[in-house]
């Protein structure tokens, strides 16, 4: 029986992602030129040191860390405070499975202050009974450490949590992890979701009969 949703927040809870694409590139573009169509995919659902390292590792950046999440922080305080939407019926939905008693948790690869941000602009931190950032866990999705530290938070076996997730990172993360999974596919990045245990394209088509059926 399913009695916990993990959300993930980029892509899922607000439109982050589209706002995302072109300040990362050109960022990262300053450090190593042009950025391929892999390596942009591959970065989806990724924490930001995960992706330092892929940097560091393959084109030796000549900057560290620290430096590289202070640009990072500066292009995240634009977008989540200015220019990204929460996703449509996302709202709705988190309202709905409060009403019915489901335990709700988010776990996203971005830092906390981030997550921060989000959550109260949106005033959504009232809804949720366990957060997970990427700075707690040293893995960051494929793997599914983030996905297994929210359960534990949540005192929940794993094959009681229903994942929504927009990432083919998140997604096997998520199924790694032993929980199903609901892919949500988005236009803006055409992400592999078919390990999803069901693939929608707007948040509208998710039931609790089909989460029942998991």
């Amino acid at each position: 029986m399913i009695e916990g949703i993990i959300f993930d927040m980029d892509g899922v809870i607000v439109d982050s992602e589209v706002h995302w694409k072109d300040p990362q590139a050109r960022f990262i573009q300053t450090l190593v030129g042009e950025l391929t169509i892999e390596d942009e995919r591959r970065f989806i659902g990724m924490s930001i040191p995960d992706i330092y390292n892929i940097l560091y590792d393959k084109y030796k950046l000549n900057l560290s860390l620290k430096q590289f999440m202070e640009e990072y922080d500066k292009i995240a305080y634009i977008i989540y405070n200015k220019k990204v939407s929460m996703v449509p019926k996302c709202l709705e939905l988190i309202k709905t499975l409060k009403s019915k008693n489901f335990q709700l948790g988010l776990a996203s690869s971005s830092p906390k202050n981030w997550i921060d941000i989000v959550l109260k602009r949106f005033e959504l931190a009232v809804y949720f009974d366990v957060i997970t950032s990427g700075d707690e866990v040293k893995k960051s999705k494929p793997h599914p450490e983030i996905f297994l530290k929210t359960a534990d938070k949540m005192k929940m076996n794993p094959e009681k949590c229903v994942v929504i997730e927009d990432s083919r990172n998140g997604v096997i993360a998520a199924i790694s992890s032993g929980m199903k999974v609901i892919g949500l596919k988005t236009k803006e990045y055409d992400q592999d979701l078919s390990y999803a245990n069901i693939v929608i394209d707007n948040l509208e088509k998710i039931s609790l009969d089909k989460i029942k059926g998991l």
